[in-house]
């Protein structure tokens, strides 16, 4: 979903979210129908993991290299 709560447009054949480059800021998703797994990605974004603050803190913690953390509800696409 894009930030404000509302579905992203998709295409119909293979699930890819139909937007511009720079077009979309920040995404969402609905916590009813999350699993409460520490680290997932959306269907249709799966290029973009999403980890809660919990793996967050021990990725940090541990010192690991390479990556990046954003704020989804920040985060430009």
């Amino acid at each position: 979903m894009n930030i404000d709560g509302s579905t992203i447009p998709k295409c119909p054949k293979c699930n890819t979210p139909l937007f511009k480059p720079n077009d979309l800021y920040g995404v969402s998703f609905d916590m009813d129908k999350w699993d409460g797994s520490d680290i997932f990605v959306f269907d249709n974004l799966p290029n973009l993991p999403i980890v809660t603050e919990k793996l967050k803190n021990i990725l940090v913690k541990n010192k690991l290299t390479n990556i990046k953390f954003e704020d989804i509800s920040k985060a430009k696409f």
